[in-house]
């Protein structure tokens, strides 16, 4: 029961920061991925059942806050999640340089 508490308010906080946050011109308006980066340890820390739901409720928290169509981000977070996960055992997952690498590369 902690653990879906402790899902629900990391992403709250993270679809919160990731709407907030400045878009700065030299990086083509692009905001950081804040959301993907959760999702991508939860891929690389948890089961699968957890991750799937940090990937649809982050996707869906996401997509109510911008100006995107319901499900888009959903769909790439899970996909994501997936691809990560299945291939968690050959990564280092318990390093933050992993985690740190992947989520740049997600965004």
């Amino acid at each position: 029961m902690m653990r879906i508490v402790v899902m629900l308010l990391l992403l709250v906080v993270a679809v919160l920061l990731e709407a907030a946050a400045p878009a700065p011109a030299c990086l083509g308006q692009a905001k950081p991925p804040l959301v993907a980066c959760l999702v991508i340890c939860y891929a690389l820390r948890h089961s699968l059942s957890a991750l799937l739901s940090a990937a649809l409720l982050g996707g869906l928290a996401s997509d109510s806050l911008a100006a995107i169509p319901l499900g888009y981000s959903s769909s790439y977070l899970v996909l994501l999640g997936l691809l990560i996960h299945a291939q968690r055992q050959l990564l280092f997952s318990s390093r933050w340089l992993t985690q740190a690498l992947l989520g740049g590369l997600s965004g």
